[in-house]
């Protein structure tokens, strides 16, 4: 089983053009914590009768990351999309520019998404997109990640260069050190929808296709 987990503001809806057999693209809950989204993602490994691939979009990385440290028995790769891959003691929100952290404290509750133009989203999506993003709870981006958040597995990290966000570009860095497979994509943030194709060949989709 693929499970693909979107990004902060999104929804499974990111995913439409890459979801196929074998995949599944959970809702997560906007008004959660990432805890409460860790869990959601453990709900459906256990349901897998087979190992799982878990592929994270921006803040779905970093659930990702966590679920597939906590169920690293049951975790065959990790697909971070462009996203946040925390160290123990880490949230979301220390990493990202000062001026957003800023904006997303004074905000409290429910946070805005940031706009498809700072995204960088393609044209060609940016009013279907800009449509669809609704806002999601603070406490996705203050939680801490616990203690164990490394995975041993296969790892890639893929790094979208039309979307100029310093703190993904550190992240890429790290990971190359940390002996990630890791490559750069030609996109804006949303990679899931500028290069769909791309997405499904990375994610061994298209040839889960092959082989059904």
């Amino acid at each position: 089983m693929i499970i693909l987990i979107h990004g902060a503001w999104h929804g499974a809806w990111v995913w439409e053009r890459v979801i196929g057999p074998g995949m599944v693209a959970p809702e997560l809950d906007l008004a959660a914590d990432l805890s409460a989204h860790v869990a959601a993602i453990g709900e459906l490994i256990g349901r897998s009768t087979e190992p799982v691939r878990l592929v994270g979009h921006s803040y779905g990385a970093a659930v990702a990351q966590l679920a597939a440290a906590r169920w690293a028995d049951r975790v065959e790769e990790l697909v971070c999309l462009d996203g946040f891959v925390l160290r123990p003691g880490q949230a979301v929100i220390d990493l990202v520019p000062p001026r957003i952290r800023l904006a997303w404290l004074e905000q409290g509750g429910m946070v805005r998404p940031l706009g498809v133009d700072v995204m960088a989203v393609n044209d060609a999506d940016r009013d279907w997109v800009q449509a669809r993003l609704r806002p999601q709870s603070l406490r996705c981006f203050v939680e801490r990640a616990p203690e164990g958040t490394g995975f041993g597995g296969k790892r890639f990290y893929a790094r979208a260069s039309g979307f100029a966000f310093p703190p993904f570009d550190r992240i890429l860095a790290r990971c190359t050190r940390e002996g990630w497979e890791c490559e750069t994509v030609a996109t804006g943030h949303d990679v899931m929808l500028a290069a769909p194709d791309w997405v499904k060949d990375r994610i061994g989709a298209r040839k889960d296709e092959v082989k059904g």
